[in-house]
């Protein structure tokens, strides 16, 4: 269990880490790559989350 704590944490520090940096150094200008760092997050969220259901699920059999 310390091991999906440890994977789940540093996928949202890398989340964090991302959206920090895409703040900073937009990949376009900002009319047209405005969006972009908030879906990468939710993204990141979802990925995350789908491994903790996945491990648990696996875990149940």
């Amino acid at each position: 269990m310390r091991a999906v704590f440890t994977t789940i944490l540093f996928v949202w520090l890398a989340a964090v880490f991302l959206f920090i940096i895409s703040q900073l150094f937009p990949l376009t200008n900002e009319n047209e790559g405005e969006g972009w760092p908030f879906a990468l997050f939710v993204f990141l969220i979802f990925v995350s989350t789908l491994c903790l259901k996945l491990r648990a699920w696996k875990n149940d059999k």
